[in-house]
């Protein structure tokens, strides 16, 4: 994956994460290569966050696999965990007028993963944070691992449609064609009724279009581009 195709990516996902997790107050351009981080003080200010974030999951020993930890405990380093997450993440974006990720962007990036590592592993019943530790995974490369979550999260909430989306977004991004259409038509014959049926029956056919493609040509197509397909991703 390219450094430019990941920076669009980060600044996509993140977007969508800071939404879900409540960060209103965060000024979120509606496109790549712009920042919210335009001024030393913001970054200051997160940084400032970063510290905070870190006495609270040391205070709660949110990092100690061998801990165990009261539901108050486990509450306060969700909340301590998924604040780090997002400033790393914060971080890790570029400058405002920026077309390259940041020189500090993979260590930022690999901190931010373990925040949301941990955040996964302290509570494995809170579908939300696993779908968000999912969604990173799949956007930083690590696709495979990223489809083992939906997976599960498909299985255990067969109702949810964005995590089956989700679903075959992953099988797609691993260039899992016939995965990735068999899921999608397991989406229309779960959620018949949904606004997006027309969108992902065109994706169907576009699908099997670079399938003949691919068979035509007699070798392996890279990967596809999964931002065709109609997935609003966190």
């Amino acid at each position: 994956m390219n450094n430019q195709s990941m920076f669009v990516k980060i600044v996509i996902w993140f977007m969508v994460f800071l939404m879900s997790v409540g960060f209103a107050a965060l000024v979120i351009s509606p496109f790549a290569g712009s920042s919210f981080l335009g001024s030393n003080s913001g970054r200051d200010a997160t940084e400032q966050l970063v510290t905070d974030s870190r006495k609270d999951v040391e205070k709660y020993d949110c990092v100690n696999e061998d801990a165990k930890l009261s539901k108050s405990q486990v509450t306060k380093c969700k909340d301590a965990l998924k604040q780090l997450a997002s400033a790393y993440t914060t971080l890790a974006q570029p400058e405002e007028g920026a077309t390259e990720l940041p020189r500090d962007y993979q260590r930022n990036i690999d901190r931010a993963g373990e925040a949301f590592k941990r955040l996964y592993e302290i509570d494995k019943a809170d579908d939300d944070n696993a779908a968000l530790y999912a969604g990173f995974l799949r956007d930083t490369g690590k696709t495979q691992d990223s489809l083992d979550i939906f997976t599960a999260l498909v299985k255990k909430n067969p109702k949810n449609e964005d995590y089956l989306l989700q679903q075959a977004g992953a099988y797609q991004q691993l260039n899992q064609i016939d995965d990735t259409i068999r899921v999608l038509n397991l989406y229309i014959k779960r959620f018949p009724d949904s606004g997006q049926i027309q969108n992902i029956k065109d994706e169907i056919k576009s699908l099997r279009k670079q399938q003949k493609e691919q068979a035509a040509g007699g070798g392996a197509a890279g990967g596809l581009d999964t931002s065709n397909l109609p997935i609003n991703i966190g």
